[in-house]
């Protein structure tokens, strides 16, 4: 493992790339995936109904463990 301080990255121009992130990111895709293919439909973040407060307030808390 390596961990490099983001702003000696930025000093030396490098990208961090933030691997835990990536795999949330994953994790939520197949979520989706798995959401859409019960429905029978194409499933996307933007497809969450901006009046389910509940889940936008999980989201926002990071937990998303109940989410799919």
């Amino acid at each position: 493992m390596l961990q490099w301080d983001k702003d000696d990255l930025d000093a030396l121009g490098l990208l961090k790339v933030d691997c835990l992130a990536l795999g949330m990111l994953t994790a939520m895709r197949k979520s989706l995936e798995f959401i859409g293919t019960r429905k029978g439909y194409v499933f996307e973040m933007q497809d969450i109904p901006a009046e389910d407060t509940e889940t936008y307030d999980m989201v926002c808390q990071a937990d998303t463990r109940r989410w799919a």
